[in-house]
């Protein structure tokens, strides 16, 4: 097909002409011919790989990094991080104190806080607790609550030394003794029964204090019997020679006073001894090392020792004079029913005296 051929430039159609005034744009093209390639841009130098896909241009300039810059006071100052340590490479925690605005020492609590909870150690800024002492009217008073809390065992070891020594009276009696070998011999029967219902009794109230009511059958516990007998019959050969030293050495200027100083020896050695026992049932002790120990323990509290051993004394006594106007006022009943206060003061005794063993040996273990 044949197109009609434009008309020249500068003339119109009708052959008028007329003034040029701009290029011409360029003929369009024609149908079925090759165009002309464009032209492209010089690419540019290769200096590495090309930026990845979506990558904005700017290849080659620097691009920010995300580690520490390269030379300092570009963002912080070169040194150690705060609060650590380079030689041992220990952050200490440190604290906040919002009253002072200030941070408060590494390692303690804020200011009004219990600072130490190590345990067995007092916190900072209070005052340790008062040593465990001893008190008479707590070691009393412990003896009559335990009493109650557990009273069939201990009522029960104290008729046994009531039984003992009335079977032994009942002897004396129906055989008529009355020469001395035979009466000694009953004494030291008897002696023995006691010294064993005492350790008896020492054994459970050294379970009372550690927490542990004992049974009737935990009363006979202690296994070291040879070192009871011979601890008990030492403490009393000691008091027997007290009192014959006194009545020798004062006889001769009155036999009164000579009596009187010889009881208060006896009863003085009975008094620095009065842990004896304990200490060979508690602790395993020999006789020797255990009236050794007795009478430093007693000396190391004299004063509240003394109080305790003179309350004992006290209570001992005033049941014994029950039981004598009981028996006064209404003969064999009477002393049989005004003896129950000794089922009593027995227990109570015992306890307490254990009581302050413990105490004083700082193995108090009550709450």
């Amino acid at each position: 097909m044949t197109e009609t051929p434009h008309p020249a430039p500068g003339t119109s159609g009708e052959g008028t002409s007329r003034p040029t005034t701009a290029a011409a744009p360029p003929p369009p093209p024609v149908f079925g011919a090759t165009p002309a390639p464009t032209p492209q841009p010089a690419p540019p130098p290769v200096s590495g790989p090309g930026p990845g896909y979506g990558q904005p241009s700017g290849y080659g300039r620097s691009q920010p990094g995300y580690g520490p810059p390269t030379t300092p006071g570009q963002g912080y100052a070169p040194g150690p991080t705060p609060g650590y340590d380079p030689n041992t490479g220990y952050t200490p925690n440190q604290g906040y104190d919002p009253n002072t605005g200030q941070g408060y020492i590494p390692g303690t609590m804020p200011p009004g806080m219990p600072q130490s909870t190590t345990p067995g150690q007092q916190p900072y800024g209070f005052p340790a607790p008062a040593p465990v002492g001893l008190s008479i009217g707590r070691a009393l008073g412990y003896g009559w609550e335990r009493l109650r809390a557990n009273p069939i065992p201990w009522i029960s070891i104290t008729l046994v030394g009531f039984v003992a020594y009335l079977a032994a009276m009942v002897v004396v009696r129906v055989a008529g003794i009355n020469s001395l070998i035979p009466l000694l011999l009953i004494f030291l029967i008897v002696a023995v029964v006691v010294w064993l219902l005492q350790a008896a009794m020492i054994r459970g109230a050294l379970y009372e204090t550690d927490g542990t009511p004992p049974d009737f059958q935990a009363f006979f516990g202690f296994v070291n019997a040879g070192n009871v007998l011979l601890c008990a019959l030492a403490v009393f050969a000691s008091s027997v020679l007290a009192m014959i030293v006194m009545s020798v050495v004062f006889g001769l200027l009155s036999a009164a006073l000579a009596t009187v100083l010889g009881v208060l020896a006896s009863i003085a050695i009975g008094f620095l001894c009065m842990f004896a026992l304990h200490f060979v049932i508690d602790q395993d002790q020999n006789p020797i090392a255990a009236i050794r120990s007795s009478v430093r323990l007693v000396l190391s509290d004299f004063g509240k020792s003394a109080l305790l051993a003179l309350s004992v004394l006290f209570m001992t006594m005033a049941a014994l004079v029950v039981c004598l106007i009981g028996m006064i006022i209404a003969g064999t009943i009477g002393l049989i029913v005004c003896s129950l206060s000794l089922l009593l003061v027995g227990p109570i005794s015992v306890m307490a005296l254990t009581y302050c063993y413990r105490a004083l040996t700082d193995g108090l273990t009550l709450g």
